[in-house]
């Protein structure tokens, strides 16, 4: 649908663990609007989620909201309040299905008539007009909290099974670097290996192999190279 243009520099921004929150989830949208070419913006929140009386996971708050379009931050807040409307059903599709990454056409069941239906337009805080489709990658770090990264599309769009999968391995990386980053405990104290830029260990824990750490720098390194194809690498 889209070509993905270097999809490891988003692995390389939700990795970082240095900044605010909200200056890295800035950091992660802007490199969310450079890797998928996004002329009409794209946009990133953390949604956290609660049981409700009848055991269904709904959206509860956001949190480190930015949006961008053409290179220019815009308010989320009233498109994050109107997803509080959206039934209960929906919310937990939507923000509490496990990592995925898919067209909200398909992710909502409303397909190709989503731009048209009456429901979804007045609860969803979007503009028709503009807004036909979007892009999401649903990150999850835990059961009630996830990243969301959302590419708005002028079209309504699906995915090949390829573009999913590949989509699917970003977010499971995301929300793995999120999950290590509320993680405070972690330092290099703590840490079962420290290497130096070049691939030299400086300091590796019992009972970690050796041989698998050195491997594990080198797949790195070719992942990052001109060489490796986009799924290798991921």
């Amino acid at each position: 649908m889209r070509a993905w243009n270097r999809p490891l520099n988003l692995l390389e921004a939700a990795y970082r663990l240095d900044g605010t929150d909200i200056e890295w989830m800035d950091n992660l949208v802007r490199t969310a609007y450079d890797v998928f070419s996004a002329e009409g913006g794209a946009g990133g929140f953390v949604v956290l989620g609660e049981v409700d009386a009848d055991g269904r996971t709904i959206f509860s708050e956001s949190r480190h909201a930015c949006m961008r379009g053409r290179g220019m931050r815009y308010p989320a807040e009233p498109f994050l309040a109107a997803h509080k409307r959206l039934s209960a059903e929906l919310q937990q599709r939507l923000f509490f299905g496990g990592s995925a990454a898919d067209t909200l056409s398909r992710r909502t069941g409303f397909g190709p008539r989503m731009c048209a239906d009456r429901f979804w337009i007045k609860h969803s805080g979007w503009d028709a007009a503009i807004v036909k489709d979007a892009l999401e990658l649903l990150c999850h770090d835990s059961a009630l909290s996830a990243v969301v990264l959302a590419v708005p599309l002028s079209e309504t769009g699906t995915l090949t099974a390829a573009e999913r999968r590949l989509g699917e391995r970003v977010s499971a990386h995301i929300g793995s670097a999120f999950r290590l980053r509320r993680q405070s405990r972690v330092s290099l104290d703590t840490a079962d290996a420290v290497l130096s830029l070049d691939g030299r260990i400086e300091h590796l824990s019992q009972p970690i192999d050796e041989p698998s750490v050195k491997d594990a720098f080198a797949r790195r390194v070719h992942a990052r190279s001109q060489t490796a194809n986009t799924e290798e690498a991921l």
